[in-house]
């Protein structure tokens, strides 16, 4: 019994002593005193924001462009010539949505 209790009273004080810890530790934590402000480089090579593109469609890439037109094309072909029982999915948006959705992403 005495064992027991000595263990018990042990994990009682350390369990005592390490949510003093956290406590003291929460209270010596300060906010920054300067306000952190990211600025971009200035771009040295002349390349501007109009030079970027983010997706792949029109990127200058002929063969990833040519895969993304036939994977966008064939995903128009099935949402606008299989019947919409065989594509589209109850509780779902219609495979037209989704493909309409693609062509908006890969443009803009």
């Amino acid at each position: 019994k005495n064992t027991t209790q000595a263990v018990h009273g042990a994990d009682d004080q350390t369990v005592a002593s390490r949510a003093k810890k956290d406590d003291s530790a929460a209270t010596m934590s300060t906010a920054p005193t300067e306000e952190y402000v990211f600025k971009h480089p200035p771009l040295d090579d002349g390349r501007g924001v109009g030079s970027h593109f983010s997706s792949l469609l029109l990127s200058a890439d002929w063969f990833n462009t040519g895969c993304e037109l036939l994977l966008l094309g064939g995903l128009t072909f099935a949402a606008y010539q299989l019947p919409p029982e065989v594509v589209n999915v109850e509780g779902s948006m219609p495979l037209r949505h989704v493909a309409l959705f693609f062509w908006a992403g890969s443009i803009f």
